[in-house]
């Protein structure tokens, strides 16, 4: 029986909307108030594509802000090759300028950043 009092069952008669009474013979009080707080989700994620490439990449980022994405392009020796900022929308496209080869692109929005590699055939 004590299970069934300590997640809210209460003894004695039903009440019209099931709630315990307020004081139940010395057991205590029960509240029906339920509060909690929300916070939004926050995601960020990037996918590129096509990944290898001739020409160019598309990077589409997914995330639930609209700040401005910030895309630094390096080269296999750590050298920044490529700078670009977007600040309206979610995809960026680029590539046609570089040269065969690898490449890391990190990806900004914030706090949040990515690091994904690039293959430029």
């Amino acid at each position: 029986m004590a299970e069934h009092i300590a997640h809210g069952d209460f003894m004695g008669k039903c009440t019209p909307n099931c709630v315990a009474p307020v004081n139940n013979a010395g057991l205590g009080t029960v509240s029906s108030t339920v509060s909690a707080e929300v916070s939004p989700i926050v995601t960020f994620g990037v996918k590129a594509w096509p990944n290898p490439t001739e020409n160019q990449f598309t990077l589409q980022v997914e995330s639930n802000s609209d700040e401005k994405i910030v895309v630094v392009v390096y080269d296999v020796l750590g050298r920044a090759v490529k700078y670009i900022e977007k600040v309206n929308g979610k995809q960026v496209k680029f590539g046609e300028d570089l040269k065969t080869g690898s490449y890391f692109a990190e990806i900004r929005q914030g706090n949040n950043r990515q690091t994904i590699k690039l293959i430029k055939q």
